[in-house]
């Protein structure tokens, strides 16, 4: 809880995770004596790993007369040195909005023509009719496009073939591959200002090998 004991911040494998435990705040409403909508902290404080840890400082911490607010995560991160490690943040005065990216992994399937009530009459049809069906295999992988950084790599639903992104403004490269398809490659805008939208819901279609 931070100073003020309006702003709650908490670990959960719910809500819209990236991926295992998410760092998450709410903020107390007053008027409707209610807490707000949990929102992700996103990257790069949240990962594709679990993410349960951060001790505030600064402006509201431990060090009141800090002009910047800041604060410490433990997280697995490539330059670390091989388990969790302790890593200083700093928040900017202006908080950037995330959107939260609903992806959905589907290969398109036939369906089998549905044959006429009578045997006698022909096809009313002969045109090719189609499906989706999840795809729960594979990887996704995401890289900024300004900075060259890869954001994280994250495994779809096993069932669903569904995964969350929780992204800041920027261009992104997503790459998704699995067994038995053809890799796919897009790349695509968070937008920030005027054109921000909260969630993003988006399917990407995996071509099967040929």
């Amino acid at each position: 809880m931070m100073a003020g004991g309006t702003t709650l911040y908490f670990s959960s494998e719910g809500h819209s995770s990236m991926g295992g435990y998410d760092i998450f705040f709410a903020k107390w409403d007053p008027e409707n004596n209610v807490w707000g909508k949990p929102q992700n902290l996103g990257y790069p404080i949240n990962t594709p790993d679990d993410n349960t840890f951060i001790c505030f400082a600064g402006k509201t911490g431990y060090d009141p007369q800090s002009p910047k607010k800041y604060g410490y995560i433990s997280a697995y991160r490539p330059d670390g040195y091989g388990d969790l490690d302790i890593y200083r943040i700093i928040f900017e005065e202006i908080e950037p909005r995330f959107t939260a990216i609903r992806g959905k992994i589907v290969t398109q399937v036939p369906v089998p023509p549905t044959p006429p009530a009578d045997k006698n009459k022909k096809q009313a049809s002969t045109v090719a009719q189609f499906t989706y069906q999840p795809v729960g295999t594979g990887s996704v992988i995401v890289t900024d496009i300004k900075t060259g950084e890869e954001v994280g790599s994250y495994l779809p639903n096993q069932v669903t073939g569904k995964f969350v992104l929780i992204l800041p403004p920027s261009d992104y490269k997503i790459e998704i591959s699995a067994d038995g398809y053809v890799p796919l490659s897009e790349e695509f805008s968070v937008l920030d200002k005027g054109s921000f939208k909260a969630e993003i819901e988006k399917e990407f279609v995996l071509k099967p090998v040929k």
